[in-house]
């Protein structure tokens, strides 16, 4: 009798202490909240932040180009502007760029791109605020039209040149040779900014 009702008790502990485990495991499965918070914020860490948008903080440099009149000796003047990280201003003096825009640019209605053709610039130098221009003997052989027409096209290069912030006078050289004329224009030394070819003169 006594080995059954200890056998009976036996039973209930090993059933109380089962209960008590099972119990237990449930309750370590339950999330811990407090525990969540610092997983949150490992998240929010690692978020990208916004990229930062980059603003083209360079200058912007301005320059001006001449046009002719196709049937009068009249020169009219259009302003551009570069930047000045542009790449075009790469192992370039700004007086080249321009001089190189000005001999490829398109004429517009009856304006037009007197430069002779096939000229080429053989180099461009400054002395001081003098700028040299040294052309092939193209700009020569294929210049056409009166000596007006002759020294209008001159005066495109001219102004164009010395309207740059860091040039007064021009020299025009072929071949690095100056000439004593062009086109039967008696050729100057030094040329400064010339007014005589626009429409209200």
């Amino acid at each position: 009798m006594n080995k059954k009702k200890n056998l009976f008790i036996l039973i209930i502990g090993l059933i109380t202490i089962l209960s008590a485990l099972m119990l237990c495991g449930c309750g370590n499965n339950e999330p811990d909240p407090i525990a969540e918070e610092p997983i949150q914020q490992e998240e929010q860490d690692l978020t990208d932040p916004e990229p930062a948008v980059e603003k083209d903080e360079s200058e912007k440099i301005q320059y001006v180009l001449y046009l002719k009149h196709r049937d009068q000796p009249f020169i009219f003047s259009d302003s551009y502007q570069i930047s000045e990280t542009d790449e075009r201003l790469q192992d370039k003096t700004l007086s080249e760029f321009v001089l190189e825009e000005l001999i490829k640019q398109e004429g517009i209605g009856e304006l037009i791109n007197p430069m002779p053709d096939n000229t080429e610039i053989i180099s461009v130098e400054h002395e001081g605020r003098m700028v040299i221009v040294n052309l092939s003997q193209d700009f020569v052989d294929n210049i056409t039209g009166t000596e007006e027409d002759v020294e209008a096209t001159i005066g495109m290069i001219v102004n164009s040149l010395v309207t740059l912030p860091e040039n007064d006078q021009v020299r025009l050289l072929v071949e690095g040779e100056l000439l004593e004329n062009i086109g039967g224009l008696k050729i100057h030394d030094e040329y400064e900014f010339i007014t005589t070819y626009y429409p209200d003169k």
